[in-house]
């Protein structure tokens, strides 16, 4: 943390920081993943790509929460895909692949959320909740509404974005999961 390079999106927990930094090059920049252990300055880069500037692919930066932390990749070929990484057991997982998975977060015992829908804003957008090894569906969301952006509390509370694709209005929402 704090170098010159372009360093973006932060989620924090106890002694870890989670966010992306960018390196530039001439056709494009190299994006790592950076987990950074405070008392220690410790760094791990959990994922690097290199991106062009229009295509990508992304990361996206999800939650880090206790034991755990999660992103998002997005490119052109492969659509988006969330990981979850046990910080313990230096262990990284992709989430079973459906259609596009994004927006997601992580609750301290590792429940992850995340959204899944078809590609586009709103399309077929259902919230998810991963937990022992399989995706649950938590919310469909009525047409032309989705989530870009979530954070979970706990495993049955998370604070998400509320998006109305045809106005671009966007609210913030405390969802409850039972």
């Amino acid at each position: 943390m704090n170098t010159s390079r372009w360093e973006a999106n932060p989620s924090m927990s106890g002694d870890y920081v989670l966010f992306s930094r960018e390196t530039a090059r001439r056709t494009g920049f190299v994006d790592r993943l950076v987990l950074h252990q405070i008392s220690t300055g410790h760094e791990q880069v959990l994922r690097e790509l290199f991106s062009d500037y229009q295509h990508g692919p992304f990361i996206d930066v999800g939650q880090v929460n206790g034991d755990y932390a999660v992103w998002d990749v997005c490119s052109r070929s492969a659509g988006c895909n969330v990981f979850r990484h046990q910080i313990s057991t230096d262990h990284t997982q992709m989430l079973p692949d459906r259609q596009q998975e994004y927006a997601s977060s992580v609750a301290a015992d590792g429940t992850v959320f995340f959204m899944r829908a078809a590609p586009g804003c709103g399309r077929k957008a259902r919230l998810m909740r991963f937990t022992g090894g399989t995706g649950e569906l938590v919310e469909s969301l009525a047409r032309n509404r989705d989530t870009f952006s979530t954070f979970a509390i706990d495993a049955t509370h998370l604070v998400r974005d509320a998006v109305n694709c045809r106005t671009h209005d966007i609210n913030v929402n405390l969802t409850t999961v039972s």
